[in-house]
């Protein structure tokens, strides 16, 4: 049972006791006959060497985004499982596995987290200040912010269009697209009257009901 590397079938019986070595340049040694076990540590290290009893691999960052691309396994599940069948000879070792490793494991797939496409609206030539950092504010409580200036929170006097103010500028999910376009209209109708912008938690107004068909009431 459970993820993408369960297991638990009489063939991989011999596993139970605990026969892996993970070092800290990456190596992983598994001491094991296992044709499961070995296919197993396959799906996310290079193998390098196999012998009767032995199999010898390493943690690579080409071997783990195989893994996290092709098979679907995530970073935690692959350190779950180094983890979770350790040699007698590290079973004592806290973490069995070592947080170079753990945390290389992981960084590769931030990385490669971070290079996907994600459909986003980027939003600029922002009339003031208020505005902007308004709709901003809007933008993060739904959780739908993807870049903003690393100066965003004081922005530096360098020229904007000549303006001399910090680039107002960020860019969000496709898919809050409309409800930022709607607060950003709310948001210049109040500031057009002299009042603040919206608060984060503002949501667009429910349309009113078409009217029904029939005799208007005098």
């Amino acid at each position: 049972g459970g993820g993408a590397l369960g297991g638990g079938s009489a063939e991989n019986a011999d596993i139970a006791g605990g026969h892996i070595i993970v070092e800290s340049n990456f190596k992983v040694a598994a001491w094991t006959t296992s044709r499961v076990q070995r296919s197993i540590l396959a799906l996310f290290c290079r193998r390098e060497a196999l012998l009767p009893n032995l199999w010898v691999g390493s943690l690579t960052r080409d071997s783990v985004n195989a893994a996290l691309e092709v098979h679907g396994i995530s970073a935690d599940e692959m350190v779950a499982y180094l983890a979770a069948h350790p040699h007698p000879v590290v079973a004592k070792r806290k973490p069995v596995v070592p947080e170079n490793v753990s945390d290389q494991v992981r960084l590769w797939e931030a990385e490669l987290n971070r290079v996907r496409p994600d459909p986003a609206v980027y939003y600029d030539s922002f009339e003031s200040g208020e505005l902007y950092e308004g709709t901003l504010a809007f933008a993060r409580a739904q959780g739908a912010v993807l870049w903003v200036p690393a100066s965003d929170a004081q922005p530096p006097p360098a020229a904007n269009n000549g303006k001399g103010v910090g680039v107002r500028a960020f860019a969000a999910r496709e898919s809050a697209h409309d409800a930022i376009r709607e607060y950003i209209k709310a948001a210049k109708a109040a500031l057009a009257r002299g009042a603040p912008c919206p608060p984060p938690s503002w949501l667009p107004p429910i349309p009113a009901p078409a009217p029904t068909a029939g005799k208007a009431h005098q």
